[in-house]
């Protein structure tokens, strides 16, 4: 391992890469770089300094342009390094905000995978997801054995040479060019993004996002979320409870499609990677799930007033018609049929 610099540290992960692609003939899809360790990605309020950033590497191709900013939409992983002997707490926590601005600015990320170098020439590796924060806590030195080489190796291996899902990507989920989220596919139907109306950014907790999308000629709100287990069946058998009513389409959430999701066919969930960790239970796992539902209505801060928003719930309850709903075809709402639901005033 080379003096704990950025610059050093990339060049020297870099060509451990080069060799492992000739050794398996296989052409890396990531390198390492240090252009992140003075001047701050792009794309996030927050200001953090990765000290190296994992890209691919058509992405990494495009940063030798000098004048081309560096994006958290497009950081792939990242890694720490101090001449500390030890990985401090200010490490552990700038490891964490760090991983929270990727779940922030990448709306196709699953987990994170977090590298740590300190001056002892030890490897820490640091995962979070949904569910928490996993640290490989016990120092993994760099040629103090073949077992530790070989270790550090298969981390390397994985983060520069596995799939987008293996580090931690949606592959359901379609981002341009620009870092934005274009389309979402669920259950086989591809459902073009118009707008995100909601977002929990956090780390740990459901991290909750809603899409207006379109699929042929009709809008719907798509639900992303990460449900804990016990809590899995709750929503999705209410919904499919909802269908079996007549009198309640039209007034309420009706589901279109959707459930747990799966990758490669086998359930997305936080428990994939942590079912061997002494202590854990699979009752804490946290499962991936999409919802796409009907009709779309008017958001709830477009009310002016209290007295507006509780005039509307009178109305929809007294109702026996339809709620208003929109369609693919126009931005504004429209009455799917006469009613007499309460509209406000600055909206009629």
């Amino acid at each position: 391992m080379p003096a704990l610099k950025e610059k050093e540290m990339a060049d020297w992960l870099n060509q451990i890469t080069t060799i492992l692609g000739e050794i398996s003939k296989c052409e890396p899809l990531r390198l390492w770089s240090d252009r992140s360790c003075d001047t701050p990605p792009i794309g996030s309020p927050i200001k953090r300094k990765p000290g190296l950033i994992l890209l691919d590497k058509k992405y990494y191709n495009e940063l030798q342009d000098p004048n081309k900013q560096t994006d958290w939409a497009f950081i792939r992983s990242f890694a720490e390094v101090t001449r500390s002997p030890e990985a401090s707490k200010q490490m552990t926590d700038t490891i964490n905000a760090k991983s929270y601005l990727l779940f922030l600015c990448q709306h196709d990320r699953r987990f994170t995978l977090a590298l740590s170098f300190t001056g002892d020439r030890s490897v820490r590796l640091t995962v979070a997801d949904r569910e928490g924060i996993i640290r490989w806590n016990k120092s993994l030195v760099v040629g103090q054995s073949r077992q530790h080489a070989q270790l550090f190796l298969r981390i390397l291996s994985f983060l520069s040479f596995g799939s987008p899902v293996d580090i931690g990507l949606d592959p359901n989920v379609e981002i341009d060019h620009t870092g934005k989220c274009v389309a979402i596919t669920v259950e086989g139907k591809r459902f073009v993004v118009v707008e995100i109306i909601y977002s929990l950014d956090s780390i740990v907790g459901r991290g909750t996002r809603v899409w207006v999308v379109t699929h042929g000629t009709m809008c719907y709100t798509l639900k992303d979320s990460w449900t804990q287990h016990k809590c899995v069946d709750s929503e999705l058998l209410m919904l499919e409870k909802m269908l079996l009513d007549d009198k309640l389409t039209g007034r309420v959430p009706t589901l279109f499609c959707g459930g747990e999701v799966k990758i490669n066919g086998v359930v997305d969930c936080t428990g994939r990677y942590r079912e061997d960790l002494p202590g854990w239970s699979s009752m804490s796992q946290c499962i991936h799930c999409q919802l796409v539902c009907t009709p779309i209505g008017e958001a709830l801060t477009e009310y002016r007033s209290k007295k507006e928003f509780i005039n509307a719930i009178k109305s929809i309850i007294s109702s026996a018609l339809p709620v208003r709903g929109r369609s693919a075809s126009s931005d504004v709402s429209s009455d799917i049929s006469p009613s007499p639901l309460y509209i406000p005033p600055h909206r009629r």
